[in-house]
């Protein structure tokens, strides 16, 4: 036994990227896909840091490079192939090699929020074009001035601004309702605030969501995301009774998902590669040991492509709860079923299996506000 918890850890080490205190892995990465896409160009001319190389990433693959080329008279041309970007709205950064130093990363203005009186910063941005600028001056900016598309505009709109989030006090909610509809306001086209409505949309009603979705201009809607929107505006209903399904443990039994045996029942869903979902896990830790023997229950539902990885990833974080994997045949229709957006996502369930209420994302708050959810619940 303990040869095959050795081959675990060599597994994760070896398929993992390491940053600090984060694990990363991108398993789509690793399919060696054709160049067969059209062209991005990126240019630029970077003066006063030193650089002799630039590096382009997808965030947050900070070093797994998909071009590389030099800093030729402070000039560079990159040219990058679209069939290595896996989703339209990733974000992308870009480092710098001094020579005989460590590669650094490069911050980028936010020209869309920056003031005269405050300067905003960012380390990513959007692949929104064909053709983008990125120029700066280390002896005059703290930051690159990156020119793109509407969408990356809008990205930097939202910067501060979890866009699509709706909390569940009822004056917050409002508020949040009439910001997201400004910022609709400014960028009708926008699909990257598609996106973004698409990974929140488990929290958001139906009415909601249509105010929300007449914001956009027909450019938007007929996009690929707005036409994913407007199909799921039509099936989606307010009911809180969730359907349950048959995946399998970490066992290689087949268990049902949904558990109605506690006073509150947390359905956790989240993966192997997600930081937030990993820097989640101590907190859930804590909650369960504080409030097992009093009526909670967590299921942990893992949508891991790579089955080694999410065994590798169990074995590290040592959950002492119910562990369920979704197979590839099946993803589409539990992200359906359970209105999957971004993870890590948790639904809470009373002992009849209807939804207390939804979370998406991690901070340092999220441990106590789930407290104050079960709290509610359990005497």
């Amino acid at each position: 036994m303990k040869y095959l918890y050795l081959f675990f850890i060599l597994l994760l080490f070896s398929c993992w990227e390491t940053n600090g205190d984060r694990l990363m892995i991108n398993p789509d990465r690793a399919k060696k896909k054709p160049l067969t896409g059209k062209t991005i160009i990126i240019t630029g001319r970077i003066s006063n840091f030193g650089a002799d190389s630039i590096y382009l990433y997808q965030q947050p693959y900070w070093d797994e490079f998909l071009v590389t080329v030099p800093l030729v008279n402070d000039s560079f041309r990159m040219e990058v192939d679209s069939s290595l970007l896996l989703n339209q709205f990733d974000s992308y950064g870009m480092k710098y090699k001094k020579i005989n130093f460590k590669r650094k990363g490069f911050d980028f203005t936010n020209h869309i929020l920056t003031t005269p009186k405050q300067k905003y910063l960012s380390n990513f941005f959007l692949i929104d074009t064909s053709s983008i600028i990125v120029n700066g001056d280390a002896k005059k900016d703290s930051g690159l001035y990156i020119t793109a598309g509407k969408n990356n505009e809008s990205m930097f709109r939202c910067q501060w601004l979890q866009f699509g989030y709706l909390s569940n006090d009822s004056a917050k909610r409002k508020n949040e309702m009439e910001k997201y509809l400004s910022i609709i306001k400014e960028y009708p086209s926008s699909q990257y605030l598609l996106s973004k409505i698409d990974e929140n949309k488990s929290v958001i009603k139906r009415e909601e969501l249509a105010q929300l979705l007449q914001g956009f201009d027909q450019r938007a809607i007929r996009s690929n995301i707005g036409k994913k929107m407007l199909a799921y505006l039509t099936k989606k209903t307010d009911n809180q009774q969730i359907t349950d399904m048959v995946l399998e443990d970490d066992n290689g039994k087949a268990s049902s998902v949904l558990n109605t045996t506690g006073k509150v029942n947390m359905l956790v869903i989240w993966a192997s590669w997600c930081g937030p979902c990993r820097r989640e896990i101590p907190g859930l830790k804590k909650l369960y040991d504080k409030y097992k023997d009093r009526g909670l229950t967590i299921t942990s539902v893992s949508t891991d492509e790579n089955r080694a990885s999410w065994k590798a990833a169990l074995f590290v974080e040592s959950m002492p709860w119910k562990q369920l994997i979704v197979p590839k045949d099946k993803i589409e229709l539990f992200n359906l079923t359970y209105e999957v957006g971004s993870i890590p996502y948790v639904l809470f369930l009373d002992d009849k299996g209807k939804v207390i209420t939804r979370s998406i994302g991690f901070d340092e708050n999220t441990s106590g506000e789930y407290e104050s959810i079960i709290a509610k619940y359990i005497k």
